[in-house]
């Protein structure tokens, strides 16, 4: 299965806002079988705005588009598929 990247735009997300969005997400489990989270990065940039990059396993683009409509709460601003995965392996090899 394809794997993406997506980047999310909020206008809020406090410990509160972002964990009843996590249980939402979880929710949408069941509904999005083609689409697996797999973890976000939350990041403020220079301007104090806030967003998410987060990873997800899915089928196609417009499955992650259609699973975070369903969340809500924020804006998709960009999805991009993975082409490779780089970084150190546990043998200290990358």
């Amino acid at each position: 299965m394809p794997r993406f990247v997506v980047r999310r735009s909020w206008v809020q997300l406090d410990p509160d806002h972002m964990a009843r969005v996590v249980r939402t997400m979880m929710d949408l489990a069941t509904r999005f079988d083609d689409v697996r989270w797999i973890h976000s990065h939350p990041a403020v940039d220079d301007a104090g705005e806030l967003s998410t990059y987060c990873v997800y396993d899915a089928s196609t683009a417009e499955e992650i588009r259609a699973h975070g409509l369903a969340t809500g709460h924020h804006s998709v601003d960009e999805i991009h598929e993975v082409i490779a995965e780089l970084g150190p392996r546990a043998d200290g090899t990358v």
